[in-house]
C-alpha cells in the first residue's frame, strides 16, 4: 500500500512538473520570432552576360537593394532586358528588392532557369535561392554556343545583403 501511495505521489509530481513546464515554455516558444523569409512577387527569365559576380564560372547572385543601383543595372543592360523588366515598379522604400540569380555557363541557349519557391529563407542576411536548371527538349536542335541563363526575382520581405544560389538540375525530356 505504501508503494502504491508513493507511486501516486510520483505521478502527481510528474504531472505538476509537466504542467509547469508547459506554462513556462509554451509562451516562450510562441514569442520566438519566425525565421526570416522573403516572398517572390515576380520573376523574369533572361539571358545574362558572363561578367557576373562569380566571373561566369558558376552560380551566383546579386542583390539590388536601392533604386539607384537597380537603375544603373538596367541602364547597362540591353534593350530586350529593359523592355522585359519595364513593367516592374520596385518600391525599395517599402522593402521590395530585386535579386539576380545566375547559374553559370550552360552548353547552349536552350537551357532555362526557374525558381519554384514562392518563399525564400534568409540566414545571416543572405537569401537562399534554389535555381532549377531545365535542359532543352531533346528533339530540338540548339546552337552550340555557351549561354548564361539567369532569372530576376522581385522580392518583398526580410532585409538581406547577399544572394546565395544552389543549383538543382532537372533531367531532359
Amino acid at each position: 500500500m505504501k508503494a502504491s501511495l508513493r507511486a501516486q505521489r510520483l505521478v502527481s509530481a510528474a504531472r505538476s512538473a509537466v504542467a509547469f513546464s508547459a506554462l513556462v515554455l509554451l509562451p516562450a516558444c510562441q514569442a520566438m520570432p519566425a525565421a526570416d523569409t522573403v516572398t517572390v512577387i515576380a520573376s523574369q527569365p533572361a539571358g545574362c552576360d558572363h561578367t557576373g559576380a562569380s566571373g561566369g564560372s558558376g552560380p551566383s547572385g546579386t542583390a539590388f537593394l536601392a533604386a539607384a543601383d537597380w537603375q544603373v543595372h538596367l541602364d547597362g543592360g540591353d534593350a530586350a532586358l529593359r523592355a522585359a523588366l519595364s513593367s516592374w515598379r520596385v518600391d525599395f522604400a517599402r522593402g521590395e528588392s530585386v535579386a539576380l540569380v545566375r547559374v553559370g555557363p550552360q552548353p547552349n541557349p536552350g537551357y532555362r532557369v526557374t525558381v519554384e519557391q514562392k518563399v525564400l529563407p534568409v540566414n545571416a542576411r543572405t537569401v537562399q535561392v534554389i535555381a532549377v536548371v531545365h535542359p532543352p527538349p531533346g528533339n530540338r536542335m540548339q546552337a552550340q554556343v555557351i549561354a548564361y541563363p539567369c532569372v530576376y526575382l522581385k522580392l518583398e520581405g526580410a532585409p538581406y545583403r547577399k544572394v546565395a544560389v544552389e543549383l538543382e538540375r532537372r533531367p531532359g525530356s
